[in-house]
């Protein structure tokens, strides 16, 4: 199953947002080594306020699997403020009210095997789908370039922004993914996945409007 949770709904869902931040803490800090605000054992930034969107996925088992957090590049952005060098055409070329950012990504350690690649790439394949009923066209993102080959092989439609630049921990690079029906498709047939969206929800038209994302948490699933 799988939570959208806005502003509007955040305390409803108060204790699934502070397992997100410590397992933020654990990943970007504990592992990577990111050289990161954090508090209380919990990581937190600028951009976690009321314009976040968070998508989290679980096993039915309540186990978290992966989490997300979106952002309309119109309330600002991590690479518009922070890495606009690695946008070749500057930062206003991402502001608009057809794109998300997406950032502060993850999925903990115990679904990170191949075994469970199923799982993620139906992640991924709901959130473009999420991304295309909010009306929004693009995601994009700041990525290690030691994730290309990754996002490669995830069948994400996507193209660089700008050559790579270096950050606190290595070399990165600015990307964007194409929100579309022929980038879903292209995705769901290449790795043989389905959304975990219901299918009315999956259908839905591109011009919805962003009122899909900003109404209260979405569970979709079995559970509680």
């Amino acid at each position: 199953m799988f939570y959208v949770i806005t502003a509007a709904d955040r305390q409803l869902h108060a204790s699934k947002i502070d397992e997100m931040h410590i397992w933020r803490k654990k990943v970007f800090i504990d592992e990577n080594g990111w050289d990161l605000p954090h508090s209380n054992g919990r990581e937190y930034d600028q951009y976690d306020d009321e314009h976040a969107i968070y998508i989290l996925e679980y096993e039915a088992n309540g186990d978290l699997v992966h989490s997300q957090r979106m952002r309309p590049t119109l309330r600002g952005s991590m690479l518009t403020d922070i890495f606009s060098s690695a946008l070749a055409d500057g930062p206003d070329s991402i502001i608009d009210d057809k794109t998300w950012e997406m950032t502060r990504g993850f999925v903990t350690p115990k679904y990170r095997v191949a075994a469970r690649d199923d799982i993620r790439a139906a992640m991924r394949l709901t959130i473009l789908q999420l991304a295309q009923n909010a009306g929004i066209r693009r995601i994009v993102n700041f990525i290690d370039v030691r994730l290309l080959p990754y996002f490669i092989n995830s069948a994400y439609r996507f193209k660089p922004l700008g050559l790579p630049i270096g950050y606190g921990t290595g070399s990165g690079i600015a990307i964007e993914i194409e929100v579309s029906t022929a980038a879903i498709a292209h995705m769901a047939e290449t790795l043989n996945v389905r959304s975990l969206l219901p299918t009315a929800a999956a259908d839905s038209s591109a011009t919805t409007g962003a009122s899909n994302v900003a109404a209260p948490a979405t569970r979709v699933g079995s559970g509680t």
